[in-house]
């Protein structure tokens, strides 16, 4: 929330807010349901609580993605906060040749169809 509210110029506003806490119940009621469902499923517990584990994994990397976004807009001089925006949001593979030359045989094919 710091770091949304830093990159809007410290203006709150109470949509953007409402939603942050909208977002972090639905993500807990992902857990309850994702766990509650591998409990009643008879699931091993360990391996149900390994799946919670990889869901809050991917929110952690969307969300520490969205921090260094508003981190990069605020201070967007920071060659470290570039870079790891960069890595982090994977836009180092539009530099790879054969990824680039990949994406367009792939627009091309559903253009034609």
């Amino acid at each position: 929330m710091f770091w949304g509210l830093a990159a809007d110029d410290l203006r709150f506003r109470k949509s953007k807010f409402f939603r942050t806490i909208i977002y972090l119940l639905i993500y807990l009621l992902i857990l309850l349901i994702a766990f509650w469902i591998g409990i009643m499923m008879e699931q091993d517990k360990d391996s149900t609580k390994a799946f919670v584990s990889w869901i809050t994994w991917v929110v952690v990397y969307c969300y520490g993605l969205n921090i260094l976004k508003n981190m990069n807009t605020v201070y967007p001089d920071n060659k470290v906060i570039a870079f790891l925006y960069w890595v982090g949001s994977v836009k180092f593979l539009s530099r790879v040749n054969y990824f680039e030359e990949y994406m367009k045989s792939v627009k091309n094919k559903e253009e034609k169809e």
